[in-house]
Order: structure tokens, then sequence, then C-alpha cells
């Protein structure tokens, strides 16, 4: 993460989310989940055909799954597409908290005073329950690797806080020590009123490096 510190405000930026090669990977994955939307679209024109020459229950239940594929597999596509768009700065001024953001080509920026902040955590990466059909073993069909992909593209982020009855959620990608320099700048802004919670206890190089000994 890249910090600015200017007199009266900090700037982060998560520089995961402009890693060049991280791009080229979500745009990999966003052909292979268009190419498979198209050789499932073609498949439903076929099963279509099929349902107008002989309407039966079994063939109108195979269009509707192939079609749910099809437009699974398009949205995936755009989403990971997105995700190469996606831009974010975490600002922090003397009393008030700026997120900016860009996704596609749309930016925003949203203000938030630090006085109506009562809390903030750290959430890390969230967790999904496996798919019951990846079996015991090996995932043979690919199924949980999948929603695993699909779980970190509708990641919000790893911080969050309560903020008029709704929670704002923010830092996508941001790890443990990056957000302690963030919690280190809230607290000192705030006179050590506000600080990231949830956040790990501190350890030494030297375990970091070769373990707990």
């Amino acid at each position: 993460m890249e910090l600015k510190q200017h007199k009266d405000h900090h700037i982060f930026t998560p520089t995961r989310l402009n890693d060049s090669r991280l791009k080229v990977l979500y745009a990999g994955e966003s052909i292979v989940c268009l190419s498979i939307a198209v050789w499932l679209g073609s498949m439903l024109a076929g099963v279509t055909l099929s349902m107008i020459e002989n309407m039966s229950l079994g063939i109108t239940v195979i269009a509707l799954v192939v079609f749910a594929a099809t437009l699974f597999f398009l949205l995936v596509s755009l989403r990971f597409l997105a995700k190469i768009y996606d831009k974010e700065q975490i600002i922090i001024t003397e009393d008030v908290l700026i997120l900016t953001g860009k996704k596609w080509f749309k930016e925003t920026a949203k203000r938030y005073f630090l006085s109506e902040i009562e809390s903030m955590t750290y959430q890390g990466y969230g967790q999904k329950t496996s798919n019951p059909m990846m079996g015991s073993g090996h995932d043979y069909l690919g199924l949980e690797t999948r929603e695993r992909e699909v779980a970190k593209i509708n990641d919000e982020g790893n911080l969050s806080f309560p903020f008029q009855y709704r929670i704002v959620h923010f830092g996508k990608d941001i790890s443990t020590w990056d957000a302690q320099k963030i919690s280190d700048i809230l607290y000192k802004t705030t006179g050590g009123r506000l600080f990231i919670q949830g956040l790990p206890e501190e350890m030494s190089e030297d375990i970091y490096m070769h373990g707990q000994r």
C-alpha cells in the first residue's frame, strides 16, 4: 500500500488494485468465463429449437438450467472485467474520512466525519462454506474453485464501520500490516478515540520470517 503524508491529511492507496499482473489475470478470467457463456449460449439456442419442435417438461428444465448457467458466467465475466478498472483511495484529514473509488468509468467520493464514526473493524478476507458437491477429497468438478473466485470478486472490503444504521465496507485487499498503518493514523488523529479493532497482535520480524521457536 502506498502512503502519502501531507501537512493536513494522509492518502492511502492500495497498490494491489493497480497490480498489472493481477489485471492480466482478471482479463484472462473474464475471457474464459465469456467463452463459457458463449458456448452455453449456442447450446441454449439448440435446446430452444428442440423445445419449440417438441415441447416437454424435460427439455424445458434443461433450457432453464442452461439459460441460468449462461447468465451466471456472463455476469462473472463482467465482474472480472470491472475489477480491472477498480481503484480506491483512503484519505484521512483532521476531521473527515474520505473514501474515493472508481468502478468502470464512474468515480465516487464519500465523506464521513470522524466524530460520527464510533468504531472500525478489520474483517479480513471473507470466508465461504465449502460446496457440498466438492466431496471429501479433490474438487474434481471445479465448483469450489469457481465459487471462491466469485466470492473474491464480490468482496466489498476488509475494513468496515457502522454509520447511520448501515455498515460501510472499504479497503479491498488490504493486509493486516497496512490496516495497522491506517489504524495508527486514526488513533493519532482522533486523540486515541478511534482505531481499527480485530487486528492481530504485532509479531517480531524474526518470528514473522522464521516462525515460532
